[in-house]
């Protein structure tokens, strides 16, 4: 083993951050977190992690659990797809036991090749290179390389495949992701205590906090529409998406460019304005209005909770912001609603 990659692992050993998927070994806790990490920062996934972990154990707890439960515990975290994929998996691996190499695991929804080389050298010790953000970085700037895009993400695959230490291949990439994360940092990289600067081509060009190239980024589309949260009763009113690139399986409040034909079935009392606010989903990003509108009908076409168990249910983000606006809570977090009299309205 070549000096400075000896250095790295000694370095980790040392700084190594104490997280909760790491004092596991099990393939199944690994598995969790590898699945919420993607495109989720550490700080962001350890409540949702012990709160998983806390409600499906094993994957046998999670394979036994219907969809919407596991969704419930994911809303907020994004990227649903995630979940779904982890949920259909877990009961593949109940009925047909546990993959021990990177193909096996590769063979499961959800799966793909980054994912697979990291469980299958973490659990498994298979000397299997893992390739993700932080990994790109560090071999970007030890190389100097100006790469963008697939060349780069290329080339990062084979420097990894070349330097993996085969006898401690899952300490060697978490190594090398723990020096992208704390020290080979996107911006500001802390060059001063990183144990292989000697070794890195773009400390000594000082070009590290130039790299990795940016890529131009795509434009944005812009989009408006509007949210209807329907109260009666102290419950509020949902629809579940059934189809659709996002938040497929989750719930939400009536929304689209007009709620109009909303309001007019849901009959409500009072219609007045809650709030505003822009979220980003891919390459959207989309200004959302929300109207709160009191004392509704309870049509059939929603499913209608209690404003008490709507932290349990599984929502869509904007959804849950909506809900937190200060007049949605005044008024569908009120404990005594009027009534009014029963010729008037349908009361489920």
């Amino acid at each position: 083993m070549s000096d400075w990659r000896r250095r790295l692992l000694v370095w980790y050993d040392a700084n190594r951050r104490d997280l909760p998927w790491r004092e596991r070994r099990d393939p199944y806790a690994v598995w969790v977190s590898e699945a919420m990490l993607q495109q989720t920062t550490v700080a962001t996934v350890l409540p949702f992690y012990a709160r998983w972990m806390a409600r499906f154990p094993t994957v046998g707890a999670l394979a036994q659990a219907e969809i919407d439960e596991a969704l419930a515990l994911w809303s907020g975290l994004g990227y649903y797809r995630r979940c779904r994929m982890l949920h259909e998996a877990a009961r593949r691996v109940t009925g047909e036991g546990w993959p021990a190499t990177a193909q096996e695991w590769r063979r499961l929804p959800g799966v793909g090749a980054y994912t697979a080389a990291a469980l299958a050298s973490i659990v498994s010790n298979e000397p299997s290179a893992v390739v993700d953000g932080n990994v790109v970085r560090v071999y970007a700037r030890l190389n100097n390389d100006p790469a963008t895009g697939t060349s780069l993400h290329r080339a990062a695959q084979k420097w990894a495949d070349r330097v993996i230490d085969r006898e401690l291949p899952g300490e060697w990439n978490q190594a090398v992701m723990e020096l992208g994360a704390t020290v080979c940092r996107p911006a500001g990289p802390k060059c001063g205590d990183c144990p292989v600067s000697d070794v890195c081509q773009a400390f000594a060009a000082g070009t590290a906090g130039s790299l990795p190239t940016k890529a131009p980024k795509p434009l944005s589309i812009r989009l408006s529409s509007t949210m209807v949260v329907p109260v009666s009763f102290g419950k509020v009113g949902f629809t579940k998406i059934t189809e659709g690139p996002w938040w497929r399986g989750l719930w939400e409040c009536p929304q689209g460019e007009s709620t109009e034909p909303w309001i007019g079935r849901l009959r409500p009392e009072t219609v007045e304005p809650a709030g505003a606010f822009v979220f980003v989903v891919t390459r959207h990003r989309i200004s959302l209005e929300v109207l709160v509108a009191s004392g509704c009908e309870q049509t059939g076409d929603l499913e209608w909770e209690p404003w008490s168990s709507t932290d349990t249910l599984p929502l869509t983000s904007p959804t849950r912001r909506a809900l937190a606006l200060p007049p949605v809570v005044r008024l569908a977090g009120k404990e005594a609603p009027v009534h009014r009299p029963t010729h008037e309205r349908h009361r489920r």
